[in-house]
C-alpha cells in the first residue's frame, strides 16, 4: 500500500482493461456499502480507550470500495475458473491510517480497558482500606495507651492524696494533743493560783450543833444546805469536818466548819432565823474557841458562880459582858 492508502492490483494486461472500460463493459465505478460489523465494530473502539489510556479515536469514515478497472463481465458475474481478468480495488478512507498501527492491532480487545479499569479501582479501594485497617489499629493502640497512662496517673495521684492524708492525720494528732497537754497545764496553774488565793483569804471557824449524824455523810454538803434553806445566805463554807461526840452523850458531836470571815459575820448574824425553821430549830451556832480560851472561860463562870453573880454576865463571842439591868433579877426578895 502506497501513502494514498489505495491497494493496487496490477492488471496483467492494461490495455484489456481500459478497453474494457471504454467498450462500456464497465460502465462506472460501482461502490459497495461499508459492512454493517465493521460500523458497530469502529463505534466500540471509538468508545473504548485503548490500555496506554490514549482517548477513543476520532470516527473514520470508511469509504466504499472502488472498482477501477474489471475484466470478464461485471463484478458480479465473475468466472468462477481462473482468468487473466485483475479487478483494481481500492478503499479511501477519510483520514489517512497508518498501515503499521492496522497490522500491530487489527482487532483490539473490547472489555479489555473496562476491566483493568475495576481491577485498578478495587486494589485502590483495598489499599485504602487497608490503610483504614491499619489507622485504626494504631488509633487503638493509642488509646490503649493513653488509657493505661491515666490509669497509672490516677494511681499516682491516689497515692500522693492518701500519704498526705496520712502526714496531715499524724501532725494533727500532735497538735491536739499539744494542745491538750497545754490545755491541762494551764487549768491546773489556774487551780493553783485560785487554791493560792482562797487560802490567803482570811478564814475563820464556827461550830455547829445538834447537826444529825448520818452513814457516809458529807459534812460540807450538810452544812451548805444549812446556810441555804435555815438561813437563807448565799455562802458556802471552805471545809467543814464532824467532832467525835463524847461517851455517854445524847447529842451528835459538834461540827467544825471554816468560813470566810465576811461569811462569818452573815451568819452569825443571821442564827437567829434558825428558830423559825422546822428542821434546824435545835441547831445552834457558835463561835470556835480554843482549848485555852473554853478553859479560861470556864474559870470565869466558876468564880461568878461564887460571887452569885453569874446571872448578872453572858458571854457573848468570847467576852463576857454584863446584863443589862432590866433583865438582871432580884436575887434579895
Amino acid at each position: 500500500m502506497g501513502p494514498s492508502n489505495i491497494t493496487n492490483r496490477k492488471l496483467k494486461d492494461n490495455v484489456t482493461a481500459k478497453s474494457k472500460f471504454k467498450n462500456g463493459t464497465v460502465n462506472k465505478t460501482h461502490q459497495l456499502d461499508t459492512p454493517k460489523v465493521s460500523r458497530a465494530l469502529a463505534e466500540t473502539l471509538r468508545s473504548c480507550p485503548d490500555r496506554e489510556g490514549t482517548p477513543p479515536r476520532s470516527e473514520q469514515v470508511l469509504a466504499a470500495p472502488t472498482v477501477f478497472g474489471a475484466e470478464g463481465g461485471s463484478l458480479n458475474s465473475r468466472p468462477q475458473d481462473n482468468t487473466s481478468d485483475v479487478i483494481v480495488v481500492q478503499h479511501q478512507y477519510a483520514d489517512t491510517v497508518p498501515v503499521s498501527s492496522k497490522a500491530s492491532n487489527p482487532h483490539p480487545t473490547i472489555q479489555g480497558g473496562a476491566i483493568d479499569q475495576v481491577m485498578a479501582m478495587l486494589t485502590t479501594i483495598q489499599q485504602s482500606q487497608d490503610k483504614f485497617q491499619k489507622h485504626q489499629e494504631s488509633l487503638q493502640s493509642s488509646l490503649d495507651s493513653i488509657h493505661t497512662k491515666m490509669v497509672e496517673q490516677e494511681n499516682r495521684i491516689i497515692e500522693k492524696v492518701n500519704t498526705k492524708i496520712d502526714n496531715l492525720k499524724t501532725e494533727t494528732t500532735k497538735e491536739v494533743d499539744s494542745l491538750r497537754t497545754n490545755l491541762q497545764s494551764q487549768i491546773n496553774n489556774l487551780e493553783s493560783a485560785f487554791k493560792a488565793s482562797t487560802e490567803q483569804v482570811e478564814c475563820v471557824n464556827i461550830v455547829i450543833k445538834n447537826i444529825e449524824e448520818s452513814l457516809n455523810e458529807n459534812c460540807e454538803t450538810k452544812i451548805n444546805e444549812l446556810l441555804k434553806d435555815g438561813l437563807k445566805l448565799d455562802a458556802s463554807v471552805v471545809s467543814a469536818t464532824r467532832q467525835t461526840k463524847r461517851e455517854g452523850s445524847k447529842y451528835p458531836g459538834l461540827i467544825i466548819a471554816k468560813v470566810c470571815k465576811q461569811d462569818k459575820h452573815r451568819i452569825m448574824k443571821n442564827k437567829k432565823s434558825l428558830k423559825n425553821s422546822a428542821k434546824y430549830a435545835k441547831v445552834y451556832l457558835e463561835d470556835f474557841q480554843t482549848q485555852e480560851l473554853r478553859k479560861m472561860n470556864y474559870n470565869m463562870r466558876t468564880v461568878l458562880s461564887a460571887a452569885g453573880k453569874e446571872n448578872q454576865f453572858v458571854l457573848r463571842n468570847g467576852v463576857f459582858q454584863k446584863k443589862l439591868q432590866s433583865t438582871i433579877p432580884n436575887v434579895n426578895k
